[in-house]
């Protein structure tokens, strides 16, 4: 009997704990909002004006850790509380000066994730947490954290931890033909890039296959680049005016190796050092920022250019880094230093392509000007110009004892030396992207209808082509997609202007005084009654009010209208008379002048009949 007891008393002890377990297995969750959801409300907002490039204010919001540097004038955040923070106080228009400047307030649900996000103490990463348990409150502090606090906002993915595969994709299908803008070629093997959706497309020049791909997910590829050593391909990819930045993969795996920037756009153009330490990109920052890779800091952010800055290109040796802008300018930097070497300012319009020699002494550049010059660079000088015959230029190659160059007016030329043309070859729409084979005997070219044209370099003539595949079903399937977007962005709308007007009520009756205490009177009849306003009864007579004045101004159209209607048929018969009174005159002209030819008959005649006589 007693081994039953323990028995039993064990067997309670088990459920007892079974049951507290399961309930904190089923605890109520706790969202954490991170900054990780909270950087594209600020990237899309805010950070135009407030960044490293163009501090207003003397406030930083492109990262984390600028945020909690604050400005000049103290903090912008308080963790826990939003009321005294005014990254969230002005953007929710509660203190002056209110953001976005001269604009109505960024939307509710945008409002709510920045509040939550200060609230929940400023988490880096959204996660969430047991609301019942006491530990929890570390872990609500350590969601998403990194492991050293201090460590940069520029992130720096290693290969243990990179989620690629160790093999291709499947070439995705685009909805229809798109322009083929960037191009890469390896600089030992046969093997060639592009951009696809969301994708790298990796293909093979000489017989122009698709070998496969590597995805990009959720971002737009804007330029692509091999190692010198040919050990990676470099991905600068992106979502325009939000984010950009450059992913490494293992040409022999796939596999991603490193992710190295954190631009506030898309990056237009980068390119690697040949020693593979330094990396540059450019863009509508109109800055050339400079990365240590290893590392993955800012090394520089040269700020000469005046407009976009459309091409980056580091010289053979490695000394020196060539940009150029949408205005014209072309920069010759020591990227060492960070100094301007030369200041080339000869173009006329955007410059979207540059080339070195091989000797790392001859700078060789583009553009819109439809002219391709080259530079010495001991004295930064011009020493030659000449039209490539292709029109506005957009892209151009250097080669073995050749220069080519591809643009608007739908051809490739090939010259030998300035002046001097080799060979031409026509396309069919415009041409969009250059690139020489690593043996030099292809020309890789890229036109905006989307096909890839493979010439040999010898006699021009075309050896292959390539395209991404096309699925017309794909782009139905994106317009359903929109139009649920646009259904859902809908309700939102109505749901925001419904709450917006609940907190315009709310703050209609907070703002009615109550009526001051009524004295004592005598009781009133039995025929008279006393009715005290209330608040709602205010507020119904001020919509009554309102809607008043709304159909006095409806009434007030109508009768512009009418009387606009009486002008227009006003306006019609004086037309009609001005119409017959022309007729009249010109009957009467007409009238007149057989009158006056009459008149010269019958004197002509009376002359003549005098004569006789």
């Amino acid at each position: 009997m007693s081994y039953s007891f323990q028995a039993l008393s064990i067997l309670g002890f088990l459920l007892s704990a079974c049951f507290y377990s399961c309930g904190m297995a089923h605890a109520e969750e706790t969202e954490v909002i991170g900054y990780d959801q909270v950087k594209q409300i600020l990237r899309k907002r805010c950070v135009t004006c407030h960044n490293p490039d163009e501090l207003r204010g003397d406030l930083d919001l492109k990262d984390l850790n600028a945020i909690r540097a604050g400005s000049g004038s103290g903090d912008v955040v308080v963790p826990g509380d939003p009321n005294a923070s005014l990254l969230y106080t002005t953007v929710a228009h509660l203190e002056d000066p209110t953001m976005p400047p001269n604009s109505p307030p960024i939307p509710a649900r945008e409002q709510d994730l920045i509040r939550r996000w200060i609230e929940g103490g400023l988490a880096e990463k959204s996660g969430s947490v047991k609301a019942t348990n006491p530990a929890n409150e570390m872990d609500r502090q350590q969601v998403g954290r990194d492991p050293d606090p201090s460590s940069e906002s520029v992130v720096m993915n290693s290969a243990e931890s990179s989620s690629a595969g160790s093999s291709l994709s499947a070439v995705r299908a685009v909805p229809r033909a798109t322009a083929v803008t960037t191009l890469a070629s390896h600089p030992s093997q046969d093997l060639a890039a592009l951009a696809g959706l969301q994708q790298v497309v990796l293909f093979a020049p000489s017989r122009g296959e698709l070998l496969g791909a590597l995805d990009i997910p959720g971002l737009d590829v804007t330029a692509l680049k091999f190692s010198s050593s040919g050990e990676l391909l470099l991905v600068a990819a992106g979502t325009p005016a939000l984010s950009g930045s450059v992913y490494a993969f293992d040409v022999a795996t796939g596999r991603q190796i490193w992710q190295v920037g954190d631009e506030t756009d898309s990056i237009l153009s980068m390119d690697l050092s040949p020693d593979g330490q330094t990396l540059a990109v450019g863009g509508p920052s109109k800055t050339v920022r400079l990365y240590n890779v290893p590392r993955g800091e800012i090394l520089h952010s040269l700020k000469k250019h005046t407009d976009w800055v459309l091409s980056v290109r580091f010289s053979p040796d490695g000394l020196l880094l060539a940009s150029s802008d949408r205005f014209g300018g072309i920069f010759v930097w020591e990227p060492k230093a960070a100094n301007v070497f030369h200041a080339l300012k000869d173009h006329e319009g955007p410059v979207h392509a540059l080339a070195w020699d091989s000797d790392s002494e001859t700078l060789i550049s583009a553009g819109e000007d439809a002219k391709i010059r080259t530079w010495n660079l001991h004295h930064g000088q011009l020493t030659s110009s000449w039209d490539a015959q292709v029109g506005p230029i957009l892209s151009i190659v250097r080669g073995a004892g050749f220069i080519a160059a591809t643009g608007r007016k739908g051809g490739v030329s090939l010259w030998n030396q300035p002046e001097v043309l080799a060979q031409v070859h026509e396309l069919q729409d415009q041409g969009e992207a250059l690139s020489l084979t690593h043996d030099g005997a292809h020309l890789l070219v890229g036109d905006a209808s989307g096909k890839i044209s493979i010439l040999r370099t010898q006699d021009f003539s075309l050896a292959a082509t390539a395209s991404l595949p096309q699925d017309p079903s794909s782009l139905q399937e994106l317009f359903a997609r929109l139009e649920v977007a646009k259904e859902e962005f809908a309700i939102q709308q109505k749901n925001e202007m419904r709450l917006a007007r609940s907190q315009e009520t709310n703050n209609l009756e907070s703002s009615i005084a109550p009526e001051p205490p009524l004295k004592p009177a005598a009781a009133p009849s039995s025929q008279t009654a006393i009715n005290l306003p209330t608040d709602t009864e205010l507020y119904q007579s001020h919509l009554q009010v309102l809607e008043k004045s709304i159909q006095q101004s409806n009434e007030t159209l109508i009768a512009l209208a009418t009387i606009s209607n009486q002008l227009v048929d006003l306006l019609q018969k004086t037309s009609q008379t001005q119409a017959e009174l022309a007729k009249s005159i010109a009957d009467q002209t007409e009238l007149l002048e057989r009158m006056r030819v009459g008149n010269q008959q019958l004197q002509q005649a009376g002359i003549g009949e005098t004569g006789l006589k």
